[in-house]
């Protein structure tokens, strides 16, 4: 079976579909690796085109492959023709050879091995039985027709034999099998090809140009994918910014394309809002899971709940609450899996899986060891007890924030996890630290701090300001600062305005610019250094605290107990 990349295949071409299920599941394909619909930025002859599949064979080479499904094909004069469309259409060998020369003038450039690699391209009619016949234009051995599906890997293997035995005579007798075109080959051509057509989330994100290099995933989260397609159940733990919300909202969205029922379940407000607005799919429900327990809670309960959802929520026995068998989904996705897998909601997700969480499918997402903040449960280690020996894969690599913002951090809090690497490392500045001296009015100075984010063009909508106390009204708090029209609570903000939010109700999301306040209220807070994490892990790109003297002492002595 042929590790498949990606995953899952979303065409309307039948042809496609069908080579894609007889790659992925013949035995013959074990070690093989096939990418389907490559994407290729530098075309040769054009701004940019698509391979419909590259075959990583080992031993053998690279191979290039075009679908044409259509149920009649005809050639005239030099001009094709597909099905009953009458528009001329370029040579499906043309298209493959020129996809071929694209793909090898690339790895030509970044992967020095890849000059001894034999590149060869076909083409595959599904539906007809193209004849096998060598023209000027093609050879006889790059036709595969619908002949070729009931033993599809061998002829593959043997279109490629016979393409090998051609180049040996036409144009280099030294060509012939790769036999030392292996895993390591193989990973480093996926390496070179993959991030032309892989990216994460949709370009709604992209603000400006430096939230383009935000957008791809890193190795850990693109082995992360990899890794879901395979297992039924999956704990995926890793400090913020590993692309752990990313992942939730791609894996779902993938799923619900599938046609599976997918519920992605959350802790924070924020965050489901956030994520709602990221990707919208009928099979696809995102939801807290307070709101989730308290809509389920409404359908099953005989009496009325109350009307206010969190006096509400007091109320309800989570442990007899059962979800209605029109409400089971397929697949369950949580994020923030640190805060929702705990036994508080064990028998609600437990029942929103046909099969429960033992045999059920589901993946959760979660910074089991620095943002549980409102659960003090050993949450792995329940899950483990309960629902059997769940596999556990750590995501190491933050690709969040930028280096001296992801420094200051493991600095500050130095009993935290820290991120194997980062993928931000370009030179910005390192976190401020606005000094508030005693009886100074902090206005000002908030002022200065915003204006100098304004000179570096982030918009305002870029920048938040986050403080453990709750701000309902800061435009009436700051009256006196001359953006206090531009204050607004992260609840009722509107576009073109900063944001204002409580620490913890701000976790999970980021925002280019975090100003932080008020630091002092939390050294007497159990979950000090779980809020100052959140806090700090936040910012993307600039991170300014202003601090007065009693945070800067709070700041220093945290600094002497996380070592």
């Amino acid at each position: 079976m042929a590790r498949m990349i990606p995953n899952y295949c979303i065409t309307t071409s039948p042809g496609e579909k069908q080579l894609y299920k007889l790659l992925r599941d013949d035995p013959l394909t074990k070690d093989w690796v096939v990418l389907h619909s490559l994407h290729i930025a530098n075309h040769v002859s054009k701004a940019k085109g698509e391979a419909d599949f590259v075959l990583l064979i080992p031993k053998y080479g690279i191979a290039i492959l075009e679908v044409k499904s259509h149920k009649t094909v005809s050639v005239s004069s030099g001009s094709w023709y597909l099905g009953s469309d009458k528009t001329a259409h370029e040579s499906p060998f043309v298209q493959s050879e020129r996809a071929m020369f694209s793909i090898r003038e690339r790895l030509h450039e970044r992967v020095s091995f890849s000059k001894n690699v034999t590149f060869l391209n076909f083409c595959w009619f599904t539906e007809v039985p193209f004849p096998r016949e060598s023209t000027f234009e093609w050879q006889g051995w790059q036709v595969l027709n619908s002949q070729d599906l009931e033993t599809p890997i061998d002829s593959i293997l043997s279109s490629f034999n016979s393409g090998i035995e051609h180049l040996k005579n036409k144009i280099n007798s030294q060509i012939g099998h790769n036999p030392s075109f292996n895993e390591v080959q193989i990973s480093a051509v996926i390496d070179c090809l993959r991030p032309d057509f892989e990216y994460a989330m949709s370009e709604k994100q992209v603000r400006s140009q430096r939230r383009a290099e935000l957008i791809k995933f890193v190795e850990d989260q693109y082995q992360a994918l990899d890794l879901i397609s395979s297992i039924p159940r999956v704990i995926f733990k890793g400090p913020a910014g590993t692309g752990k919300s990313l992942l939730a909202i791609e894996v779902a969205r993938r799923a619900s394309l599938e046609g599976k029922k997918v519920m992605l379940l959350c802790f924070n407000t924020l965050l489901a809002a956030y994520l709602r607005s990221q990707y919208q799919n009928p099979n696809l429900e995102i939801s807290t899971i307070d709101s989730f327990a308290y809509r389920i809670a409404s359908l099953v309960n005989k009496e009325p709940l109350l009307k206010n959802p969190i006096e509400a929520l007091k109320s309800i026995d989570f442990d007899s609450l059962s979800v209605p068998l029109e409400s089971k989904v397929d697949l369950l996705v949580i994020d923030e899996a640190q805060d929702t897998l705990n036994s508080n909601y064990f028998s609600l997700l437990n029942s929103l899986l046909d099969n429960g969480l033992s045999s059920g499918s589901w993946i959760a997402f979660g910074d089991f060891d620095s943002q549980q903040i409102y659960n003090s449960e050993d949450g792995l280690k329940v899950v483990m007890e309960r629902f059997g020996d769940v596999p556990v894969a750590t995501l190491s690599k933050n690709c969040r924030n930028v280096i001296q913002i992801g420094h200051f951090a493991e600095g500050i809090l130095s009993s935290m996890p820290k991120w194997n690497s980062f993928l931000r490392t370009s030179d910005n500045p390192n976190p401020r630290l606005v000094t508030i001296p005693p009886d100074t009015d902090m206005v000002p100075m908030l002022d200065d701090v915003i204006s100098e984010l304004r000179s570096e063009h982030f918009s305002w909508d870029e920048i938040i300001i986050l403080s453990p106390l709750e701000i309902p009204n800061p435009a009436d708090l700051f009256r006196d600062s001359k953006y206090s029209d531009k204050f607004s609570a992260i609840d009722s903000k509107r576009s073109g305005q900063i944001g204002f939010s409580t620490i913890g109700r701000f976790k999970g999301l980021e925002s280019s610019c975090v100003i932080a306040l008020d630091l002092e209220q939390l050294k007497n807070w159990s979950t000090k250094n779980e809020l100052l994490y959140i806090l700090f892990t936040r910012a993307t790109d600039r991170l300014a605290i202003m601090a007065n003297n009693e945070a800067r002492v709070m700041l220093v002595k945290t600094v002497g107990s996380s070592g």
